[in-house]
């Protein structure tokens, strides 16, 4: 994991049931990519997994969810407030994404 993730920031995934399962990383200075998953295992798909959900979750009485897509996006929302964000893990939302949402509430947001 120390060579994959060499100059950059680590940031756990969990599921919903806030079992960690991957790792998201971005790199600190120039270069590419910018971010950097753990590789697919039978636990970690990016696919399936909403970075935040099992946090928000938890907030459940908004009624709502905002719909982001990168950690720092999440991080930045919990620091003022909304507790309700979650990330897709990058630019696809997939029909699991979906699935998962609509499980939680009737309302979400994308940015």
């Amino acid at each position: 994991m120390y060579d994959r993730f060499r100059g950059r920031i680590i940031f756990p995934i969990q599921d919903i049931k806030g079992r960690y399962v991957g790792f998201g990383g971005r790199i600190i200075d120039k270069g590419e990519p910018k971010y950097l998953n753990s590789p697919e295992t039978k636990f970690f798909n990016k696919s399936n997994e909403l970075f935040g959900l099992y946090q928000a979750k938890q907030a459940q009485a908004t009624e709502s969810l905002i719909v982001v897509e990168g950690y720092m996006d999440v991080i930045s929302l919990h620091q003022f407030g909304f507790h309700n964000a979650v990330a897709t893990l990058g630019t696809a939302v997939t029909r699991s994404h979906v699935t998962k949402l609509l499980r939680y509430t009737k309302n979400f947001f994308a940015f």
